[in-house]
């Protein structure tokens, strides 16, 4: 839609301009009423354009902020008013992840990234909020295999190798199948670019199936 509102803004101003450019070429034309036809031009433009449209004045932007205040307030648990991040040191700081917020998780390669998000992926849908994971790096099961090797008391090293018990193929069965019940989603198209990336999160946040978004990774 946005690709579509720009040519729509083009196709006028080029409508507009061509006019403008036959009664600049018309001697029998006011040359000032020329340039008034013009600006009324630009302006019509303008009121249809983002560029005019989120003009707000301070009224508007304070009766909005009271409102996100008292929001927060009907939504606060033990001082949470987001998303749980599952670290109590960090909830305490940011009040859990923001509606809007942008989060970047950064560190050396093999570092725990991954992992991290991940652990801040389960919390938040342990709470009901539905996750999109986008992984850009690995396959939707190895990203699964993470997961169970997070919440599964089996030996990682034998689930690995293949050389589990039985008990622990058991617990495998069983940790697979809590965090079957999460409302997650995994992505993991290769070279997924941001506007793919956009619509499919656009899509999902519409049917309600969207309340946090994380990507793995991101190449700065």
């Amino acid at each position: 839609m946005h690709v579509l509102y720009e040519l729509y803004l083009r196709r006028r101003m080029l409508a507009g301009l061509y006019k403008r450019m036959r009664e600049v070429g018309d001697l029998t034309q006011d040359v000032f009423e020329v340039i008034m036809g013009v600006q009324k031009d630009v302006e019509e433009v303008l009121e249809r354009s983002p560029l005019r449209s989120n003009l707000q004045d301070m009224k508007s932007v304070m009766k909005k902020t009271c409102d996100r205040i008292m929001d927060r307030v009907s939504r606060s648990v033990n001082g949470v008013t987001g998303i749980p991040t599952g670290i109590p040191e960090l909830d305490r700081m940011t009040g859990g992840w923001q509606p809007g917020n942008l989060i970047f998780t950064a560190a050396r390669p093999a570092d725990g990234k991954t992992a991290l998000d991940l652990f801040f992926a389960r919390q938040a849908a342990m709470a009901g909020v539905p996750v999109v994971f986008f992984t850009l790096e690995m396959t939707a099961s190895e990203l699964g295999e993470r997961m169970v090797l997070a919440e599964s008391r089996a030996d990682p090293l034998r689930i690995r190798q293949g050389k589990l018990t039985a008990e622990e193929v058991e617990d495998v069965h069983r940790t697979a199948e809590r965090m079957s019940a999460l409302p997650v989603h995994v992505d993991d198209t290769p070279y997924i670019n941001v506007d793919q990336l956009c619509v499919i999160a656009k899509s999902l946040r519409a049917k309600g199936e969207l309340g946090l978004l994380i990507v793995d990774y991101l190449q700065l």
